[in-house]
């Protein structure tokens, strides 16, 4: 049985509306989930956050949303 499963990588610093609106219309549009992939070493951008603030940033963003 084929899944379809999304992945969303991003520097994520910080996570925002739009970043769950995309993910919100992935599902819309034919996805079963959307995995967030917090990058660890962003390459194009400079001075984010740690990776675990990150991470929780994004954790809470989407706790509400299983």
């Amino acid at each position: 049985m084929s899944r379809k499963i999304g992945v969303f990588a991003g520097t994520f610093d910080p996570v925002h509306e739009g970043h769950l609106a995309f993910a919100e219309v992935a599902l819309a549009n034919g996805l079963e989930k959307v995995w967030f992939m917090v990058e660890p070493r962003p390459r194009r951008k400079q001075g984010v956050r740690s990776l675990e603030h990150r991470q929780a940033m994004v954790d809470l963003a989407i706790a509400d949303n299983p």
